[in-house]
C-alpha cells in the first residue's frame, strides 16, 4: 500500500507505528546483534499485524481486514474510482 502525502490518518497510522517500535526497540537494553535486533522488530511486527486488536478497525486485527478487502470482488474494492473509469 502507498502512502497518500497530506493524508491525515496515513501520517497518524505511521507515527503510531513508528512510537511503537521506538518503545519496544530503541528504547530498550542495546541488542546483542544485528540478527537479535532483526527478531525482536520481526517479532514486533508479527504481533502488531497478527495478534493486536485494533479499536480503529473494530476490534480486528490488521492482517482480518486486509483480508476481508482481498476477498471482495475488484469492483467494490475501486469503489469511486469506477466513475472515472467510465468517463475515460
Amino acid at each position: 500500500m502507498a502512502l497518500t502525502p497530506y493524508a491525515l490518518e496515513q501520517n497518524g497510522q505511521t507515527e503510531r507505528g513508528i512510537r511503537m517500535l521506538k518503545e519496544q526497540c530503541v528504547h530498550r537494553p542495546r541488542f546483542d546483534s544485528l540478527a537479535h535486533t532483526n527478531r525482536v522488530i520481526a517479532a514486533l511486527t508479527y504481533s502488531y499485524n497478527l495478534r493486536l486488536l485494533h479499536q480503529t478497525l473494530g476490534m480486528k486485527t490488521p492482517m482480518q481486514v486486509f483480508q476481508q478487502l482481498v476477498a471482495r470482488p475488484m469492483q467494490k474494492q475501486l469503489g469511486h474510482y469506477r466513475l472515472a473509469l467510465r468517463s475515460t
